[in-house]
């Protein structure tokens, strides 16, 4: 599962833009992480299969990125040929 924060890391964007690309046109489908005992807001997680088709379209189609987000949510990272 990946943060926002994370995909913002792994596109080299700002959290603001990350966050934007995650909720526009609409709002991807995620999970609230729970808060912690002190309170707080509670981040969103999103899975790799939700995240992937949106920086695609937003131009972050290379290779480069793609390995980045995987390597972020630490899915396992095993390229076709």
């Amino acid at each position: 599962m990946l943060t926002t924060r994370q995909v913002g890391e792994a596109l080299g964007i700002s959290y603001h833009a990350a966050r934007r690309l995650m909720n526009h046109p609409y709002p991807l489908p995620h999970v609230l992480a729970p808060s912690s005992s002190k309170g707080g807001g509670r981040e969103k997680k999103y899975s790799i299969s939700a995240v992937l088709p949106r920086v695609k379209d937003a131009g972050f189609g290379d290779t480069f990125y793609i390995h980045a987000l995987f390597d972020k949510g630490n899915y396992p990272w095993l390229p076709t040929n």
